[in-house]
């Protein structure tokens, strides 16, 4: 129970008895038998992170979240909308993580990572903040650590496993996903990322399923297909009767 129920170790748990142990007798103490009540705990940040973190998003001028499992399994995602509402950070999500923000919300860009989209990606490259959130940032959410391209990008990283807090070199924000985004929006108050991170493009990007835009025009080339060859199959919406 304490695996279970620890936020960091929590994994699955096997009891395995054999059949000679089943069906033998024993007196067990009645202390054995005593109801118990588990928590969960939520810790929260060092307060000295957390004031370290909030003023790191404060200087970014391309800032964007990465949602991860531990938005679910924290419980977190009225949490992070709230987050993202106050300060119109876009908010790109990990496989574990789909779903942390809803896809029609203003501020979500889909998939990161080598099955991300393309605006998602396209801010992952030129992000100079990278919050982290319940994510263990693996293969596929760093597209083998190519994806977070700019040079001087910095990571934060609010996790409740010290392991993964610390990866990237991050600022590591130790404590539940819940509580440290709920301090974290706390610290951010009237905060708001710089106007052109939050500008909604007059087109979404393709497949991506958002209006982001991180401001750069891609590029595109478009090249002539072979000459369509009409056959008896083809029809034409306007006559009263079709050929097959």
């Amino acid at each position: 129970m304490r695996v279970l129920t620890d936020p960091a170790e929590t994994c699955a748990v096997t009891l395995a008895l054999p059949q000679d142990v089943q069906v033998e007798a024993y007196d067990w103490p009645v202390g054995f038998f005593a109801k118990r009540v588990w928590h969960v705990r939520r810790p929260v940040p060092d307060p000295a992170a957390l004031a370290e973190a909030a003023e790191a998003v404060r200087r970014a001028r391309r800032p964007l979240l990465v949602a991860g499992g531990g938005v679910h399994h924290g419980e977190a995602e009225n949490a992070l909308r709230a987050l993202a509402d106050a300060t119109g950070i876009p908010v790109a999500s990990t496989q574990a993580g789909k779903g942390s923000l809803r896809h029609d919300h203003a501020t979500d860009v889909g998939g990161v990572g080598h099955t991300g989209t393309a605006a998602a990606n396209d801010l992952a490259r030129t992000a100079d903040l990278v919050i982290g959130v319940g994510t263990r940032y693996s293969d596929f959410t760093t597209a083998s650590s190519t994806l977070f391209a700019e040079p001087a990008v910095r990571f934060v990283n609010l996790n409740i496993a010290s392991f993964d807090g610390h990866k990237l070199a991050a600022l590591p924000l130790l404590g539940d996903a819940r509580a440290g985004l709920e301090a974290l929006t706390a610290a951010l108050a009237g905060h708001r990322v710089p106007g052109r991170r939050t500008r909604r493009s007059t087109r979404p990007a393709s497949g991506a399923g958002s209006g982001w835009s991180s401001g750069r025009t891609p590029r595109r080339t478009i090249r002539p297909g072979p000459p369509r060859r009409r056959c008896s199959a083809d029809w034409t919406p306007s006559s009263a009767t079709t050929t097959w």
